[in-house]
């Protein structure tokens, strides 16, 4: 995320437009990339068991305050 806001913040001074296209690209890299991890981490192997640990430690959870 830190990677990310260098050129966030470069568009306050970008004042010709392929500096805007090259922070585009930037920040559409880091959203594609987040895209990737995001379906990557949520394959969970069938072996593991991990989804039905995290599901009964959900479910084991109190819920709001009444």
């Amino acid at each position: 995320m830190l990677l990310v806001a260098i050129p966030t913040y470069g568009l306050a001074f970008a004042d010709q437009y392929w500096r805007y296209l090259l922070i585009g690209l930037c920040v559409g890299l880091a959203g594609g990339s987040f895209a990737i991890g995001i379906a990557y981490t949520s394959l969970v192997p069938e072996k593991s068991g991990g989804a039905r640990r995290w599901a009964s430690s959900a479910q084991a959870m109190p819920g709001p305050p009444s």
